[in-house]
């Protein structure tokens, strides 16, 4: 019984690479990917996970990591070095080598296998990993979703009522390339369940929330990144306002699981609009310290808008973004 071994480093994990480990999986008894990961790559367990996760429900195929050092030029590496690291895994003689490039050849003599190749030409899907490294945003369609979810940005968009955050995150989401604006759940949810605010209505919303940000992990196809108008860290911060002794410690739970990976407060130097889902009357019931006071309670990472203009906090939103939002994926190599 022949078993497949693909070799690849897949920076990132493509559809290519997928339709490769495929292919393997329908020419071998069964399957080993040995993924390679140098030291110092950006992604390593996301690339490892990814991959795993795509490949779960088939239990034929198994993901190996391959750790080797850095690349350095002045030492190289040579196919036969390829081939001990491929029988470090388990090649034996008669198993088959499945790859895209030439070298393929030459590997699997040393090995004493069989050689594969599949869509050297790249004929059938055209997803080169150097083009998509180099700009994610305009390749992102050609990643697997698996790896998508790993290293999407979920950024949030905080503070009092009525001061601007529905208007950014919608320009946000016009401004960036695979990214879609959340609306927050309270609002449709008080709209609906008109009357009174009381801790039924506040685990509503809780509930409404969660299963919001959840549903977003499981989207298809996967934004690179998600703009929240509020999360479940404002339906905390207004429980604790309106009723601190009656805070569920599930609810703090949930908000840590879920929490962002930033968070934009806007000021409320703005004018107050009155609303009648707005508890407050014709004032904000909450000051822009007090929310500023939640995030730093629970230790996360904000960056605080003080223009009131759109514009202006358009362009610091964005500058901010584009720290955690990657452009493309850097392959680094020791020069």
């Amino acid at each position: 019984m022949a078993t497949s071994f693909v070799l690849l480093s897949a920076m990132p994990p493509t559809l290519g690479h997928a339709d490769l480990i495929n292919f393997a999986a329908a020419l071998g008894d069964s399957t080993r990917v040995v993924h390679v990961l140098r030291e110092g790559e950006p992604y390593r367990q996301e690339r490892l996970q990814s991959l795993r996760d795509r490949f779960a429900a088939d239990p034929s195929v198994e993901v190996l990591p391959l750790e080797i050092p850095a690349w350095d030029d002045s030492v190289g590496e040579t196919n036969l070095q390829w081939a001990e690291h491929l029988r470090s895994k388990g090649f034996e003689v008669g198993d088959f080598l499945v790859v895209s490039e030439p070298w393929g050849t030459e590997i699997a003599g040393y090995l004493g296998g069989e050689f594969f190749p599949y869509d050297m030409e790249r004929t059938i899907r055209y997803t080169k990993a150097t083009g998509i490294r180099e700009n994610l945003a305009d390749n992102w369609g050609w990643v697997i979703p698996e790896f998508q979810r790993l290293i999407q940005r979920r950024i949030v968009i905080f503070g009092a009522e009525c001061t601007g955050k529905s208007t950014l995150a919608r320009a946000l989401r016009d401004a960036l390339k695979n990214t879609i604006a959340v609306p927050e759940y309270a609002r449709g949810y008080l709209e609906s369940n008109p009357g009174e605010l009381d801790e039924q209505k506040m685990r509503g919303i809780w509930r409404g929330q969660k299963a919001l940000q959840q549903g977003l992990q499981a989207m298809d196809p996967t934004p690179q990144a998600v703009i929240l108008d509020t999360d479940l860290y404002t339906t905390l911060g207004y429980w604790e306002f309106w009723s601190p002794e009656t805070v569920p410690a599930g609810l703090r739970e949930d908000a840590d699981e879920l929490r962002a990976d930033l968070y934009l407060i806007l000021n409320s130097d703005i004018p107050f609009e009155v609303d009648p889902i707005r508890y407050g009357g014709d004032r904000r019931e909450q000051s822009d310290d007090y929310w500023k006071s939640v995030l730093e309670a629970h230790d996360l990472p904000f960056l605080e808008l003080t223009d009131s203009t759109v514009e202006g906090r358009l362009s610091k939103a964005l500058e901010a973004i584009d720290g955690i939002v990657p452009r493309g994926i850097d392959h680094l190599r020791l020069e």
